[in-house]
């Protein structure tokens, strides 16, 4: 499966995150799945850190977060999240930036 790495990073993610933080910081998983989809992390911070907010935004803090990011069918968004965030930030960057 093409999608094992990714898919097992943000289950791990969702599972191991303590539900008592204020903020999920999703850029470690956003850096993950980048590693994973082009080979090389995202030196650039404020793309990793935009498609960070993209994230939060449709899976937001608070207490039922656990819930909403184990729910069926939220990891497979999550991932799909994340790679539309990276698609269209490095389709709006100039080449050789």
């Amino acid at each position: 499966m093409a999608d094992e790495k990714q898919m097992s990073a943000v289950r791990f993610f969702c599972r191991n995150t303590a539900s008592t933080k204020a903020t999920h910081d999703w850029s470690d998983l956003v850096q993950q799945v980048s590693y994973f989809d082009f080979g090389h992390i995202q030196k650039d911070m404020a793309l990793v850190q935009s498609v960070a907010r993209l994230v939060r935004k449709e899976f937001p803090n608070g207490e039922k977060w656990h819930r909403i990011v184990n729910a069926p069918g939220a990891h497979e968004n999550i991932l799909s999240t994340i790679r539309s965030g990276l698609a269209s930030q490095l389709k709006t960057e100039p080449v050789g930036a």
